[in-house]
């Protein structure tokens, strides 16, 4: 059966008409009955019988004869090349190359010829516009020959969302996909990571200088450097290879979180992953501690535990809060003190999870911190730290479990705290 397919009426009244088989041809039959035929041996456009279905003949040169189904033939013109489409016919009435016609695609006027001035998709008179795509007939979001798929059932295309699983976000924002950019309900953000930190180390570039990337801070590399490696890497023992940061930075606060990522390589007890405070030697020299709030990653045996402690005058008037364990020696690992004056407490945790809390009666404001250390002790019978440090992070506000949590796995550097 011949489909005919009709131009926009602007075309028809300009009384230019052509038929094609194969569904692709262009025709207004009202027009068409009231259109005179015009003479002339030379026109071929006067409808007549043709030798074939379809087909039409001129009567002079220019003419054309349908040489069977859709075929053309003329004195003058092109041999019949059966199934060639008109290179006048629109591009939405190209032939149907993925079989679509029964999923959309349909003839409304039932003039024999597929809808072309009807939406794509649409319904009844739709049109099929993705004519090689089997499974779509129009491009919806994503185009032809990508589904609009929507895995987190948010109602925008996985190819147009920025967190195609995540169904609360449709782009990374502030804090990244599966999470919000504030806190809701027990659903922590990153907002208070970035606004409690006031110090941030991350132990890149080379020399000796260890920028604070987050304040005014900046340390120093005491006898070995940086290497561009992103991590400081100490040679513990007796090598007095340590970090000094500025003073009075410890006592200013009240609150606060103290959190690092570093490698342990192990080795004797009372190392110091740092040690802020003072010893009753000058300034910058090791004695014996008198206020100070350190972490170490082991105490010497029996009892080879991870200790945070805390005092404002002297050891026998310790703070002390022990995990259960030592830190273990092998890869990287997250270690972070909460100072919670306001409660009056202090928690220690290991890869973003708690391994303790204790009663904190003391305040930081009572250290004389004119020795803030990493990797050195106040002691001068104590070794130095054998490891790398990867990032230090000082926060002025007691983070909860679930921010540690939450900092832990997003590593020692995510994006969103970057200047």
């Amino acid at each position: 059966m011949i489909a005919v397919r009709h131009r926009p009426r602007v075309a028809c009244a300009a009384l230019v008409w052509v038929i094609v088989a194969q569904g692709c041809s262009a025709y207004d039959p009202e027009l068409l009955q009231r259109a005179p035929v015009r003479p002339g041996t030379n026109q071929g456009d006067a409808q007549v019988p043709g030798a074939g279905a379809g087909g039409r003949a001129g009567a002079g040169a220019g003419g054309r004869a349908g040489a069977g189904a859709g075929g053309r033939a003329g004195a003058g013109g092109a041999p019949g090349d059966a199934g060639v489409m008109d290179a006048t016919v629109p591009a939405d009435a190209q032939p149907d190359l993925d079989g679509a016609l029964s999923d959309g695609a349909v003839d409304s006027g039932g003039d024999g010829a597929i809808d072309t001035d009807a939406g794509c998709g649409e319904g009844a008179g739709a049109h099929d516009c993705c004519l090689d795509d089997p499974d779509k007939t129009a491009p919806g979001m994503c185009g032809c020959g990508i589904a609009d798929a929507d895995a987190d059932g948010d109602r925008t295309a996985d190819c147009v969302d920025g967190c195609p699983g995540d169904a609360m976000k449709t782009s990374a924002g502030v804090c990244g996909c599966g999470r919000p950019d504030s806190d809701q309900g027990a659903l922590v953000s990153c907002a208070g990571l970035r606004d409690a930190l006031v110090h941030r180390y991350r132990f890149d570039g080379s020399g000796t200088t260890v920028t604070d990337s987050r304040g005014d801070h900046d340390g120093v590399v005491i006898n070995t450097q940086l290497d561009g490696t992103g991590r400081l890497d100490l040679a513990g023992g007796s090598s007095d290879e340590y970090v000094d940061l500025p003073n009075g930075m410890i006592s200013a606060l009240t609150n606060a979180t103290f959190e690092v990522w570093l490698t342990w390589n192990g080795g004797n007890g009372w190392q110091r992953i740092f040690d802020f405070g003072d010893s009753n030697a000058a300034e910058g020299s090791q004695g014996t501690g008198t206020s100070y709030l350190f972490l170490t990653p082991q105490t010497p045996s029996p009892s080879l535990v991870m200790r945070v402690a805390y005092t404002a005058n002297g050891s026998a008037n310790e703070t002390r809060l022990s995990a259960s364990a030592a830190l273990p020696s092998s890869g990287m690992h997250h270690v972070a003190v909460v100072i919670d004056d306001g409660n009056n407490q202090m928690h220690l945790y290991q890869d973003g999870a708690s391994v303790g809390s204790v009663a904190f009666s003391g305040s930081l404001s009572a250290i004389d911190d004119v020795n803030n250390w990493l990797g050195r002790s106040q002691y001068g019978t104590d070794p130095e730290l054998d490891g790398s440090l990867h990032e230090l992070r000082i926060y002025e506000a007691p983070l909860s479990a679930a921010q540690i949590a939450l900092s832990f796995a997003d590593g020692p550097d995510p994006a969103y705290l970057e200047p």
